[in-house]
């Protein structure tokens, strides 16, 4: 039994010939991966109304996407990564094309950098402090498949199958000074000189206030497969693929402890933390906005379904959470649920689900 949601009103999709694989979003403007069919540019400053102001074709099949400024950095396969000017995104420009071996399955920005994460292995890294005359200025070899990273400053935390720390204090000559062996590394969070790791087959806590001598802290066996993680104070909120949402009592590293679940009913793949809300894509289940104000009883209060929706990607923008799916990019308005109520007085009654979805236990 559940309270009543606030549940998120769809407000704006836009259709288009692909099948979206990413999103970013930036100044009212959304890019949009949309597989064999290029990277699509959808104005979204009336959400509502949301129009397809711009594409860029490309001969590659476009898996990722993100913006800074007015630019656009579009991977796909088989020709690496273009970027484009989208200044005026109903004419976007290609101002450069970089081939690389492999696609790149993550991007991070920081300061004058751009890195790369490559599906089959390595990180590149390029100059962008001039935008219109970006230069790829380094490559690293790393032992395996990579997942996602993120870039905290001069070092660069690495899912590789293993998690990976990258010194760049000097960009131009990277080197991996610490490693530690686990399985199939998916996505990390760092929260002062701690990372926290989500892989297939568990969750692990490492401290790396030495990054040449990264300490394995703990290691929780989540009961599915941990996809995502983020962390905020004492919690770390996992997404766990069949199994939901996990949330994870972190204030002792070495012996942390479930706090609290909540059964997504499908598979939860992509989390984002809003203040006190969890923001989940669910594979086949669609969009879920959890209030964890008490980690202990997690509670829905909004989601919106329909039929095997898949959300590839998730993004927030203000009250909005654009996804994209299968059929379509989405745009929902999530500002009841992030204002509902901690404590309801209405009556709960059970959620209505469409057919092809199982009632929770």
């Amino acid at each position: 039994m559940f309270p009543e949601p606030a549940t998120p009103r769809l407000i704006g999709e836009v259709q288009t010939p692909g099948t979206p694989s990413g999103v970013s979003v930036s100044n009212g403007l959304v890019a949009v991966a949309d597989d064999s069919r290029g990277v699509r540019f959808i104005d979204i400053n009336d959400p509502a109304v949301p129009i397809e102001i711009g594409f860029e074709d490309t001969p590659d099949v476009i898996q990722t996407v993100a913006t800074i400024d007015s630019f656009a950095y579009v991977t796909g396969w088989p020709n690496g990564l273009r970027i484009l000017n989208v200044a005026n995104p109903a004419n976007p420009i290609e101002i450069e094309t970089f081939e690389t071996d492999g696609y790149i399955l993550d991007i991070a920005f920081s300061g004058s950098y751009m890195y790369c994460a490559f599906g089959w292995g390595g990180m590149r890294i390029y100059d962008i402090s001039n935008r219109v005359l970006p230069i790829e200025i380094s490559f690293i070899e790393t032992p395996d498949a990579a997942n996602g990273l993120k870039v905290v400053g001069n070092y660069v935390y690495f899912a590789d199958n293993d998690f990976l720390i990258i010194d760049v204090t000097d960009p131009h000559v990277p080197q991996i000074v610490g490693v530690s062996p686990m399985a199939d590394a998916q996505n990390v969070a760092i929260a002062g000189d701690i990372a926290y790791v989500a892989s297939y087959e568990d969750f692990r806590i490492i401290d790396i206030s030495n990054p040449s001598h990264p300490v394995q802290l703990s290691i929780y066996d989540t009961p599915g497969f941990a996809q995502d993680v983020v962390v905020s104070g004492n919690f770390a909120y996992i997404a766990d693929d069949e199994n939901g949402l996990v949330i994870l009592d972190i204030s002792n590293p070495t012996m942390p402890n479930e706090a609290g679940h909540f059964d997504t009913w499908a598979s939860s793949r992509r989390i984002i933390l809003l203040e006190d809300r969890v923001i989940i894509g669910d594979d086949r289940g669609g969009l879920l906005v959890i209030n964890v104000s008490n980690p202990s009883s997690p509670s829905l209060v909004g989601y919106y379904m329909s039929q095997a929706i898949s959300v590839a990607s998730i993004e927030t923008n203000h009250n909005l959470v654009i996804a994209s799916q299968p059929l379509a990019t989405y745009i929902y308005d999530i500002s009841a649920a992030l204002s509902y109520a901690r404590t309801s007085q209405r009556n709960p009654h059970k959620l209505q689900f469409t057919s092809h979805l199982p009632e929770p236990i």
